[in-house]
């Protein structure tokens, strides 16, 4: 039969873990606070950034691609597809959204991704890093653990009280 271990975090919210065959001592709890916030807004200019370099990137890469007979056809038609290719991921007015919308896209979406984890609250709550066998070993993740507090909580071998969910 699974043993339960359960531990209550300084929000009074319940952790519990269950085994088979394993006794826990510790978990280690993090609430990585308004910091991750903070990262998330600050990704917005990388992403547009990366997104502007990888279609240059692949604007650069599709001149060199093209159908095997193209090649037996010589060089006006080598030159044909690479043009398309071009027009295709480059001009705004042609067949691909152009660089500009590529970059807004991507800002767009980690913008949202942004608001999205700032609306959630999990930001402010304390999520389990991991539960120990010893002592010594909750002490070594809480260490490797980044937040804005990390909290080392003694597991409690049993059913969680009703009152808790």
């Amino acid at each position: 039969m699974a043993k339960s271990f359960y531990a209550v975090d300084p929000q009074g919210v319940v952790h519990i873990r269950k085994s088979q065959n394993r006794t826990y001592v510790a978990t280690v709890v993090v609430r990585v606070g308004r910091t991750q916030v903070d990262r998330y807004f600050a990704r917005v200019e990388a992403e547009g950034k990366r997104a502007g370099e990888s279609y240059d990137r692949t604007v650069d890469e599709s001149k060199g691609i093209f159908p095997k007979r193209e090649q037996w056809r010589g060089p006006e038609a080598l030159k044909s597809w690479q043009d398309f290719a071009v027009k295709y991921l480059v001009k705004p007015d042609g067949y691909g959204p152009g660089r500009d919308a590529a970059i807004a896209k991507a800002k767009a979406h980690a913008l949202k991704v942004a608001e999205e984890y700032e609306a959630s609250g999990r930001w402010d709550r304390y999520e389990n890093a991991g539960w120990t066998s010893r002592t010594d070993l909750a002490q070594k993740l809480a260490a490797q653990t980044g937040g804005e507090q990390v909290v080392i909580l003694e597991a409690i071998e049993g059913k969680p009280p009703k009152a808790a969910k």
